[in-house]
């Protein structure tokens, strides 16, 4: 008989844990898996009118860039 290769042993597998306690509620807000922790980020009213009325316009564009770089840094469009 031949003796086995030792290069081709085979090691036990590591034991497979599920963990299936989450919600509902922290996998919606976790986004359910499908962007990978990143959120979409929506421009607020609320900012743009303070902006406006402190700086005149200027810092509700440089907001607006703000928020579009950091979408599409993670990917978004």
């Amino acid at each position: 008989m031949s003796q086995p290769n030792p290069s081709h042993q085979q090691y036990p597998l590591p034991p497979i844990v599920i963990n299936n306690s989450s919600s509902a509620s922290s996998s919606a807000r976790s986004g359910g898996g499908y962007c990978h922790g990143h959120h979409y980020r929506h421009q607020s009213v609320a900012v743009h009118v303070f902006l406006f009325l402190l700086t005149a316009g200027i810092g509700n564009a440089v907001y607006a860039v703000m928020i579009h770089n950091e979408n599409r840094r993670n990917g978004y469009r």
